[in-house]
């Protein structure tokens, strides 16, 4: 279809395997960049695993693939910057300047934090593994000349590269958001600018929406280390749907607790146990994060066998919102820096040998 290097899957790929774009409409057939994110999780599994052999025969061949596709897809716009020449924000639309509602524009924010993505993990990989230096070359120079991440007149973080009206305002997809989650681009330490730009848009957006939705957001607030926003948004959720049913009540579960969008989307309940994950534990800032967004309804607990990125091992206990223990077990010799309510240390653990903290190693 597109005579590029590498490899491409459209939006809806399915029992059946097919990669190409679905015909109906294209706010979310036509989207030529799911690769990325699938390849996101064979990145992420490698970096909670630290499996060098899954690196360099399963990922790398894959990744390469996809990011040599997004290289051959790119194009320069009239300011010099590279972006995708015909672009969806799935499943979204926009104002023109002529007031029509339009879904097809260029280089829309998702777009550009999955190639960002994509482009940075391959040259990393790489140099990992050192080989394919002319294609590592290559990507560096095309990453130097991405389009960047825009804020809005609104505060908001804008959706496509140009600052466009919404018919929608509070529609229930937020895939601008990758870059701060499931993505790592926008933190608060990193970027804060952006990261007050990514809770304007939540706030825009508001907390109404379909149940798998809603699995976003309570992974987007933990994000912003808001325990009880992210609480709030899991109370929604465990909202009542009638089975059987088709209409949009504002999302929830059935009686058996499968997300109702409606109808069923297994997204919700994956959405939600990983954004419970993701208030107890974060990892993904080259840090380990103990209790980032712990709610106040939340004031006493235990949990153990949680993953941290870099293959770490995590149980935790707390009581009346303060951590009383954290064991931390790794099966290699490695220093690791390790946040609690904001303050930051550094331990060495040893192989296989548990390592507890409580919350007066961060004091001070």
């Amino acid at each position: 279809m597109y005579g590029n290097r590498g490899w491409v899957v459209h939006h809806n790929v399915d029992i059946w395997r097919q990669t190409y774009p679905v015909d109906n409409q294209a706010r979310y057939s036509f989207w030529p960049m799911a690769q990325g994110w699938l390849t996101s999780h064979m990145w992420e599994h490698y970096l909670f695993t630290e499996d060098e052999d899954f690196l360099k025969n399963e990922l790398y061949p894959v990744i390469k693939g996809a990011a040599e596709f997004y290289a051959d897809w790119l194009v320069e716009n009239k300011d010099g910057y590279l972006l995708t020449p015909v672009s969806t924000t799935p499943e979204n639309a926009f104002y023109t300047p002529k007031g029509e509602i339009a879904t097809v524009s260029q280089g829309t924010t998702m777009d550009m934090a999955i190639i960002k993505e994509t482009f940075a993990r391959t040259i990393e990989a790489s140099e990992k593994l050192g080989i394919d230096e002319k294609l590592r070359t290559e990507l560096k120079e095309k990453q130097a000349k991405l389009l960047p991440y825009k804020i809005g007149k609104k505060g908001q973080l804008q959706e496509w590269e140009f600052d466009f009206e919404e018919p929608e305002p509070e529609h229930r997809h937020l895939a601008h958001l990758y870059g701060f989650h499931p993505g790592n681009q926008i933190t608060k330490e990193k970027t804060p600018e952006l990261f007050d730009a990514v809770k304007k848009t939540l706030e825009l957006r508001g907390d109404a929406a379909t149940g798998w939705s809603m699995g976003w957001k309570i992974n987007f607030w933990s994000r912003m280390y808001d325990g009880d926003h992210a609480q709030k948004i899991i109370k929604n959720f465990f909202n009542y749907v009638e089975e059987g049913s088709l209409q949009y009540t504002g999302g929830g579960l059935y009686p058996n607790l499968f997300d109702a969008h409606p109808p069923f989307q297994i997204d919700g309940n994956f959405g939600y146990t990983a954004g419970v994950a993701e208030m107890l534990l974060q990892s993904h800032e080259d840090k380990i994060r103990l209790l980032p967004a712990l709610p106040t309804d939340w004031a006493t607990g235990k949990i153990s066998g949680l993953k941290a990125r870099g293959n770490i091992e995590v149980s935790m206990e707390w009581e009346n919102g303060k951590l009383i223990q954290a064991t931390l077990t790794s099966e290699k010799n490695k220093p690791v820096l390790v946040d609690y309510k904001g303050q930051t240390i550094e331990i060495e653990l040893k192989e296989n040998r548990p390592l507890k903290l409580n919350s007066e190693n961060f004091k001070k």
